[in-house]
């Protein structure tokens, strides 16, 4: 073994599912009231499956490369588009009339992600039926560019202000 492959080994001992992805759900905490970008949690789901990750990473029932193959994603914390079913979630696509929609099932994507071992957070805005450039819609509202918050978060510029 390499000095290299030592400090990555160690890098990977403490480097933990439920400590990133505990830092991601407390900087959406921080960020999310001001940019409106996460219309819907699954913190406490996530924060089980990120400790189910720990335990199997830590158990060695599995070696490294046999978890690579299986699950690509172990671990990785991601946002869905609310338009996407995840399950229990909701999937209203930014339409007053699907407000009260839950997703029953998880969309094909989103159920591959998971299998991959991607841990979902939750849903992020959308605009009505994914149709314009900015997250807009009357069930959430704006979503706001978090390195300005008077212009808009979508397109290849973001510059349309509020």
């Amino acid at each position: 073994m390499t000095a290299l492959d030592t400090r990555l080994q160690r890098l990977k001992d403490k480097v933990k599912s439920s400590v990133v992805v505990q830092s991601f759900i407390s900087r959406i905490r921080e960020v999310n009231p001001i940019i409106n970008a996460l219309v819907y949690d699954r913190f406490e789901e996530a924060l089980h499956e990120a400790k189910a990750v720990d335990d199997l990473v830590s158990s060695g029932t599995q070696d490294e490369e046999t978890l690579k193959k299986n699950y690509p994603l172990l671990g990785v914390p991601l946002t869905v588009k609310e338009a996407f079913a995840l399950q229990g979630m909701p999937q209203s696509s930014g339409l007053l009339s699907r407000r009260s929609l839950r997703s029953e099932h998880d969309a094909t994507v989103v159920s591959r992600l998971k299998r991959a071992g991607a841990i979902p957070l939750g849903v992020t805005n959308c605009s009505e039926l994914c149709m314009w450039y900015e997250s807009s819609n009357n069930v959430y509202g704006r979503t706001r560019n978090p390195y300005n918050p008077q212009y808009i978060v979508g397109g290849s510029s973001g510059k349309l202000q509020v």
